[in-house]
């Protein structure tokens, strides 16, 4: 019988005993799809909330586009006006 036949108690029956080791592989299996659920909820959370974050600088670099557009208008008006005084 080799080694498994020590470590199994006398009075189990074969068919117990692969019960036993299927249910303790079937627990496992399913910690490990636990950990893996979880883990794929905490990179979706984060996906959305990088998502979220690129959305917001997309806007805010939108604006600061357009206030650095008219801070240039602004400045060539200004220099149009000192340089008509100038003449």
């Amino acid at each position: 019988m080799g080694d498994h036949a020590k470590l199994v108690a006398p009075d189990v029956s074969p068919e117990k005993e692969i019960s036993r080791l299927e249910h303790e592989r079937l627990v496992e299996l399913e910690r490990k799809l636990s950990a893996m659920l979880a883990a794929q909820t905490e990179r979706d959370r984060r996906m959305a909330q990088l998502t979220d974050e690129l959305a917001q600088n997309s806007v805010l670099l939108k604006q600061a586009e357009a206030n650095a557009a008219e801070a240039r208008k602004h400045q060539r008006i200004v220099f149009d006006r000192i340089w008509v005084c100038v003449l």
